[in-house]
């Protein structure tokens, strides 16, 4: 058509009689600054057509019709962003027999950010009486963040500056939740977190710089050490992970090998006193990957508590070529050992061992 879309039409009689008509007109305008999309749809249904006795009557979530039109429009500007994403905007309205029953707005487009809804027969399955739900978001990059919305239970939360430093401030239904400050170097993110009485002040540090390229990032993942250590009023953690391995090249017919290990010890009100290690290593050549995995961990209370500490120990062998799985895989719990064990030949059954 003119508006560089389409125009289509349905017609079907039964013995000279309108049973129904269904017509659709849509627009386009796509160019170097923005994309647009729009549609005009319209449904004309005989109550006598089997079209509506046997479908449109029988609905149970969406009211019945004889003539339904809608209107959907979908935007992007391709010249305009909002921090990351381009802005955009999606919106329409469905109305049957003449009463409005369904109308969206999405956007971006425009500041608060919008996601208004009107739809009777669907919001009033979520909560009896509903029919419209609004959100509404206001992004001050760097400053603040705050969602409102018309619900019940959960009216919005907001976060902040307070002015002093990095801190921010967390407010949840007009209520403070959390207030925190942060600093970040080049090797160490620390921060302090504050409920009420309570807090939380976590450390990381790592080697090296951030990365600021795909070089650097790939240095960073293929080696470091990281180091957390948290104190609190309630808990703490000391936990370190470091690994080592070869830039992988999913080719399982080339030399790769890699190891990591993890070492956690702390307290808190679930666990009390808890530690736990792990250690893997692996490498893969000649289409035959080969792990071992070993561990330890321990909790003094919950449901993981146990007298002596939990071990892991899974080594094991795949041969790709014969399709086999080799190796045993075992947890041993209060001097109770839970494995399966695996011996070499594809489809030959494993042994298992429970709690012996």
């Amino acid at each position: 058509n003119a508006k560089n879309g389409r125009d289509v039409s349905l017609l079907v009689k039964k013995g000279g009689v309108q049973m129904f008509k269904v017509t659709w007109s849509t627009e386009k305008v796509n160019n170097a600054n923005e994309f647009k999309f729009i549609l005009h749809d319209k449904l004309e249904v005989n109550p006598e057509s089997i079209l509506f006795k046997n479908i449109i009557s029988q609905y149970k979530f969406l009211t019945p019709f004889n003539t339904r039109s809608g209107e959907f429009e979908f935007y992007v500007s391709k010249a305009d962003k909002n921090v990351v994403l381009n802005k955009f905007y999606a919106k329409g309205k469905v109305m049957k027999d003449g009463n409005k029953a369904l109308e969206l707005l999405m956007t971006t487009n425009e500041q608060p950010y919008k996601f208004e809804l009107f739809a009777p027969a669907l919001l009033g399955n979520v909560k009896p009486g509903m029919t419209e739900a609004k959100i509404s978001v206001a992004h001050n990059p760097g400053q603040s963040l705050e969602m409102k919305t018309n619900f019940q239970k959960f009216t919005g939360f907001k976060i902040y500056k307070t002015g002093s430093g990095n801190e921010r401030k967390v407010e949840v239904n007009g209520k403070e939740l959390v207030m925190g400050d942060y600093t970040l170097t080049d090797n160490s993110f620390s921060t302090k977190l504050t409920v009420g009485a309570d807090y939380l002040e976590p450390k990381i540090t790592w080697e090296g710089k951030l990365p600021q390229n795909k070089a650097e990032a790939e240095a960073f993942m293929l080696k470091n050490n990281i180091v957390v250590k948290v104190t609190g009023s309630k808990r703490n953690l000391d936990l370190s992970l470091n690994w080592k391995m070869t830039k992988p090249d999913f080719n399982f017919g080339t030399p790769e090998n890699g190891k990591i290990s993890l070492n956690a010890k702390g307290h808190n009100p679930r666990w009390g006193d808890y530690s736990l290690s792990r250690d893997a290593t692996w490498k893969v050549e000649n289409k035959v990957i080969e792990v071992h995995w070993t561990g330890l961990a321990q909790f003094a209370q919950g449901r993981l508590a146990t007298a002596t500490p939990i071990e892991t120990a899974f080594n094991f062998k795949i041969l790709l070529d014969k399709a086999d799985l080799i190796g045993k895989f075992m947890k041993k719990v209060n001097g109770k050992e839970y494995s399966l064990d695996f011996p070499e030949g594809s489809g030959v059954m494993p042994k298992i061992v429970m709690g012996q």
